[in-house]
């Protein structure tokens, strides 16, 4: 363990005091509206309704038109005309687990194969053929895609079947809510990762519950110690598991360990995941997680956590780009206790944070594990989640208190 370093003073993400009625219009829809609102405008929301949106998220209002309906649609058409003839799915070699998920994706929405016609999925560009016309090719990440800028993989597929479903054939209707599950783990299965914002939020935040509808999916989070699935935990924990299986036995693989119909063979998939994570672990160096944060989103004193709060702030996920997990500040903190747990490889820190009458227990890892004396003062930086037991913080700053602390303009008080 080390002492911890004097980090240059923190400030707000964004200083500006919030707008009034964002405040009083989240207030009267959400337990903590007013924290919540804050959180919103450190996320450059300011208007109620795109707040709401934000903290609903739903397929109705979370999809923006697309940009230019030309090559979406002619591949869509391209689709339909191949679904006629029948449709088989294949992903080529050189494609990441997020284009394998997002195939697996559209076998489900789509009609099995009856004859030929095939659809190529890659990470750089999508082709249909067997149509009986010259084959067809989009890419789903280009310029001229049709698409939002920004989309991805899962995106791409989410609105190729919603055209497909408006303007292909009259008795085809692929529901991509059959596989909204598969197209949230491919979500945070992008690699760079996406902005979780917009139709990639949207996309995560629905089809994240339905994961445990799955067997195999459900046998790998639990192999993963993930018994409580968030996009965070899931993100961090399970894609590097689907990742060495993609990488270990390609999309047949991963298949069998998504698709697995039953609790057995479910358990086997996932032991067999497991290995093959714990191989591919072997050859990559370990990450480091600096604790690099120097703003925080609001000031929230120790003493106010309730496991209500921290169930308030499960509606801003999932976090990522665009959306940072929020992080608090707390002056005059004393550390009670702490002791190393964990893997020896990889340890983590649990502590015992007491402000004001009220101990909070707290987890540290990577270089925010530290060495403090029981007397002494600090400011934390930290976040908040809800457990089984009712509040945890993960700390993710530690200064020597200030006691002549500024007055901070957008400074949140919880009663």
């Amino acid at each position: 363990m080390r002492r911890p370093d004097v980090p240059p003073p923190w400030a707000p993400r964004r200083p500006e005091p919030v707008p009034a009625e964002l405040v009083r219009a989240l207030a009267r829809r959400y337990a903590h509206g007013g924290l919540l609102a804050e959180l919103l405008w450190q996320r450059e929301v300011a208007e109620a309704e795109a707040a709401i949106a934000f903290l609903e998220p739903s397929l109705a209002r979370g999809l923006r038109p697309p940009a230019a309906a030309g090559a979406l649609d002619a591949f869509a058409r391209a689709v339909g005309a191949a679904l006629a003839a029948g449709l088989a799915i294949a992903v080529a070699d050189a494609a990441p687990v997020a284009c394998g998920l997002a195939a697996m994706a559209m076998r489900a929405c789509l009609p099995e194969a009856r004859g030929a016609a095939r659809l190529r999925l890659g990470p750089d560009a999508w082709h249909v053929d067997g149509t009986g016309t010259s084959p067809v090719t989009w890419r789903p990440h280009g310029a001229d895609s049709g698409l939002p800028a920004g989309a991805g993989t899962a995106t791409a597929t989410l609105y190729l079947l919603a055209r497909v479903r408006r303007i292909g054939p009259a008795d085809v209707m692929p529901d991509a809510r059959r596989a909204l599950d598969l197209l949230a783990l491919a979500v945070l299965a992008e690699t760079p990762p996406v902005s979780m914002r917009d139709e990639h939020r949207t996309i995560v935040a629905v089809g994240m519950p339905a994961l445990s509808r799955r067997p195999g999916l459900r046998a790998l989070c639990a192999t993963a110690d993930v018994p409580y699935p968030s996009a965070n935990r899931v993100a961090l924990r399970v894609v590097p598991r689907l990742d060495a299986v993609w990488r270990a036995g390609g999309l047949d693989a991963l298949a069998r360990l998504v698709a697995a119909p039953a609790t057995d063979a479910a358990e086997r998939a996932a032991a067999a995941a497991e290995v093959a994570f714990a191989r591919w672990r072997g050859t990559t160096p370990p990450t480091v997680h600096a604790h690099g944060e120097r703003t925080y989103d609001a000031e929230v004193p120790l003493a106010t956590l309730t496991p209500g709060l921290a169930l308030a702030m499960r509606r801003l996920e999932p976090y990522g780009i665009g959306n940072p997990e929020p992080l608090f500040l707390a002056r005059g903190v004393r550390v009670d206790g702490a002791r190393l747990a964990g893997d020896p490889m990889r340890p983590y820190q649990r502590l015992r944070l007491r402000q004001d009458g009220r101990t909070v227990r707290a987890v540290a890892t990577g270089s925010s594990i530290l060495e403090v004396a029981p007397d002494e003062r600090f400011d934390v930086l930290y976040a908040v989640r809800a457990t089984p037991g009712g509040v945890e913080t993960r700390l993710a700053g530690l200064r020597p208190e200030e006691v002549q602390a500024p007055e901070i303009p957008n400074k949140t008080v919880v009663s």
